[in-house]
C-alpha cells in the first residue's frame, strides 16, 4: 500500500482547523482530492507529520448536502457505564467526542449537552479535565440554546484535551482517541446512506475515507503500545475491504456491492469498539 501525505512540521491537532494537502499519490480512487483537503489534521511524531482525519470535516459535508440527521446511531450515552479499561474509555472518548460534534453540527442542543456531559465523565475518569472541566460544564449549559456557541465551545474543549496528551507525551492514548473518532465518523457517515445512487458526492465522499484510513494506520503502525495494536488491526482489516476500490475502472468511484461490504465492515470495527 502507497505510503501518503507525509511531511515535516510542528505538533497540532484540532477538530476545525483544516490543513491543505499539497501532494499526494498518483494510486488512489477517483475522486479523492477533495476529501483530503477538507478532512486532514496534523499530528507529528519523529519529525515527521501525518495527515489525519477531521470527524467534524465530514459531518459539515454531509449537512451541506441535505443529508438527514439521525441521532439513533450515535453510540448510546448509558454504555459508558460499562467501559472500565483505560483502552475502552479513551477509543470511546473518541467516539463520544465524535458524536458531540456530529450533534453540534446538525445543532441538535440537547444531545449535544448530554455527549459533551458524557465525554466530560472519561475525561475524569482518565485524569485529564483541560477542555473538560467545569467552567466549560458551565459555558454549555449557559449556551444550550445557542448552537454556534456550543460548536465552539466543543471544538476548543477537544482541543485542549489533545494538545494535553500531547505535551504530557501520551501519544498512544491520543491515537486511540483518533481512531474512535474516525471510525464513529465513517459509521455515521455510511449509516446516513438510505439509498446507494453511484453519483451521490455522499457516497463518494465515503469511498475517498480509503485514503484518509490509509494515513491513520500508517501513524498507528509508530506506536508500539498493545492497545494500539489491537485498534490496528481492526483499522487493517477494514482496510482490506477498501482495497476493492483500486480493482475499479477509471470511471467508477465504487459500485454498489463494494459499498455494501465496506459499510457492512464499518459496523463490525465500529461494533468491536463500543461493546
Amino acid at each position: 500500500m502507497n505510503k501518503i501525505f507525509k511531511y515535516t512540521s510542528r505538533f497540532f491537532i484540532s477538530c476545525l482547523i483544516v490543513v491543505a494537502i499539497s501532494c499526494a499519490t498518483d494510486n488512489k480512487p477517483k475522486g479523492t482530492d477533495n476529501a483530503v483537503q477538507h478532512e486532514q489534521k496534523q499530528i507529528n511524531k519523529s519529525n515527521v507529520t501525518y495527515k489525519l482525519p477531521s470527524p467534524v470535516e465530514l459531518y459539515i459535508f454531509l449537512k451541506e448536502h441535505k443529508i438527514p440527521y439521525d441521532n439513533s446511531n450515535l453510540n448510546k450515552i448509558e454504555n459508558v457505564s460499562k467501559y472500565y479499561t483505560n483502552y475502552s474509555k479513551y477509543v470511546n472518548f473518541g467516539i463520544y467526542a465524535s458524536d458531540l460534534a456530529y450533534s453540534t453540527v446538525y445543532e441538535d442542543q440537547q444531545q449535544s449537552f448530554l455527549y459533551f456531559s458524557t465525554v466530560k465523565t472519561l475525561a475524569d475518569e482518565l485524569g485529564f479535565a483541560e477542555g473538560f472541566d467545569e467552567i466549560a460544564a458551565k459555558r454549555i449549559e449557559q449556551n444550550s440554546f445557542n448552537s454556534d456557541s456550543l460548536y465552539q465551545i466543543a471544538t476548543d474543549a477537544y482541543w485542549e484535551a489533545c494538545i494535553y496528551l500531547e505535551d504530557l507525551g501520551q501519544t498512544s492514548e491520543l491515537a486511540l482517541i483518533v481512531a474512535g473518532g474516525w471510525i464513529e465518523s465513517a459509521y455515521l457517515a455510511e449509516k446516513s446512506i438510505k439509498e446507494f445512487k453511484e453519483n451521490d458526492p455522499s457516497i463518494i465522499r465515503i469511498a475517498e475515507q480509503q485514503i484518509l484510513l490509509e494515513n491513520l494506520i500508517e501513524y498507528l503502525e509508530n506506536e508500539n503500545n498493545q492497545n494500539v495494536q489491537k485498534v490496528l488491526g481492526l483499522l487493517k482489516e477494514l482496510q482490506e475491504k477498501f482495497d476493492i476500490l483500486y480493482d475499479n475502472e477509471d470511471n467508477v468511484i465504487i459500485t454498489k456491492e463494494q459499498f455494501n461490504i465496506i459499510a457492512k465492515e464499518i459496523d463490525r470495527v465500529r461494533n468491536e469498539l463500543i461493546k
